[in-house]
């Protein structure tokens, strides 16, 4: 079960980090992809205590990127002048 859970976040991550850099950054996929990959990191982190800091830190670095994506992508073209 541990395995299966840690695939998934894999999974789920690199799924929303490719599309936040080289997708649609305001799809709703990215969205409910990165709400998914937020659930399955919460159930890893309650299933497996020894790893909840790396899951958590990997899930900061992965809003991280989802922020920049969004900012670097549709809100590109919002500038001031």
């Amino acid at each position: 079960m541990n395995r299966v859970l840690l695939a998934a976040v894999a999974a789920a991550f690199a799924y929303v980090f490719y599309t936040a850099i080289w997708g649609d950054p305001a799809s709703t996929s990215l969205i409910a992809a990165y709400v998914a990959a937020s659930l399955v990191a919460w159930a890893l982190s309650i299933r497996r205590k020894d790893w909840a800091g790396r899951v958590k830190w990997a899930w900061v670095a992965l809003s991280l990127v989802v922020i920049f994506g969004i900012v670097s992508g549709p809100l590109n073209f919002l500038t001031l002048g």
